[in-house]
């Protein structure tokens, strides 16, 4: 469902590279070349962007996208959403908007492991707060914190020790990390590739 808008083609086609590129002995080889992959937009034909509307809509698809989904399957969210931190409108996860963090503690609920990308705000995650004035995001905050359940990743450097990448979101909800600069993966050939 949905279309893909065409600023998206480079970075989506890079993270299903990494995630489904078949092992046919041409290029890369994805981490699960097996999987089969299916994606949806929360864009519709005509869109005029309304970040209203656009939250609405992804907490919408990410149940639509766990109907074709079976217990044991991952649902991968490529999005993040405009928010503010310490008073700075920055880019945060999707999370932060509470229909869709309802909606992935369904699909999470249903057996469906979901993936969710940080963010790319190079914000402290810990200094959201959110409509009601909840630290929703630093689970250093037991009285405030919410979990979705969700697999959180942040971005980080190819290089060992793995640092933050520039423009990674960070802090103590990230569950994990994974490069965000030289992956060699399907995507855009005119510009160095960066998920």
């Amino acid at each position: 469902n949905g279309v893909n808008r065409r600023e998206s083609f480079a970075h989506g086609a890079a993270v299903l590279g990494i995630m489904v590129a078949r092992d046919d002995n041409r290029g890369i080889v994805g981490i699960a070349p097996e999987a089969k992959a299916r994606t949806i937009s929360y864009f519709s034909p005509g869109d005029v962007f309304n970040s209203r509307r656009s939250r609405q809509r992804i907490a919408s698809r990410v149940v639509e996208a766990a109907r074709s989904l079976a217990y044991g399957d991952i649902l991968q969210l490529e999005v993040q959403l405009e928010g503010t931190v310490a008073g700075v409108r920055t880019l945060l996860p999707v999370e932060i908007d509470p229909a869709v963090f309802e909606a992935i503690r369904l699909v999470v609920r249903m057996g469906i492991v979901v993936v969710e990308a940080a963010g790319n705000g190079n914000v402290n995650l810990d200094g959201f707060v959110d409509v009601k004035g909840k630290h929703v995001l630093d689970s250093g905050n037991t009285l405030e914190f919410q979990d979705s359940r969700a697999i959180m990743v942040g971005g980080c450097t190819s290089a060992v020790p793995h640092a933050k990448f520039s423009d990674s979101n960070f802090g103590s909800r990230i569950d994990c990390w994974a490069w965000g600069e030289n992956i060699i993966t399907t995507g855009n050939q005119n510009q160095p590739t960066q998920v």
